[in-house]
């Protein structure tokens, strides 16, 4: 795997300043490579190439995956709202749909934005959370609804 994809840029002023490694970057870099090496799920092109913006109570994740073959965003959408159709909190943004933080402020929503490049071989992925309530409360929360045999939503719509 390519050493660059996993560095990330040098932001002055910036906890990576020029000549350091993004500490994002640092722990999480060797992780994914070695998942990678040890035959992991991931696919091998998976690129990770800055670390997640923080901002509003949220975090924009983009993720970018090469493809094996050429594919529509149509097939890309229908393949990713029917893997997710059952899940209360995922929200598969219509074609053209980006996320943003502040619709899924306060909320335990997880949205979800594809885009794909021209050539179709190459998948951009960008997810959206709050990280104050889809994080470690209202996952305890929804884990124990399901655990309890309560909806699986109750306390968290």
């Amino acid at each position: 795997m390519n050493s660059e994809a996993w560095s990330a840029p040098a932001q002055p002023g910036r906890a990576n300043a020029p000549g350091r490694e993004c500490s994002h970057w640092r722990r999480r870099g060797p992780l994914a490579r070695g998942h990678v090496a040890a035959g992991g799920r991931w696919p091998r092109d998976l690129s990770l190439p800055a670390p997640p913006r923080r901002g509003g109570g949220g975090i924009l994740e983009t993720i970018y995956v090469s493809l094996k073959e050429k594919t529509t965003l149509s097939d890309v959408h229908k393949l990713y709202r029917h893997f997710y159709k059952i899940e209360p909190f995922v929200r598969v943004l219509d074609e053209g749909n980006l996320p943003e933080t502040k619709y899924v402020a306060n909320t335990n929503y997880c949205d979800i934005g594809l885009t794909l490049r021209q050539d179709g071989k190459l998948l951009v992925i960008t997810s959206a959370i709050d990280n104050l309530v889809k994080g470690a409360g209202g996952q305890a929360v929804q884990n124990m609804n399901i655990i309890c045999n309560f909806e699986e939503t109750l306390g968290l719509k």
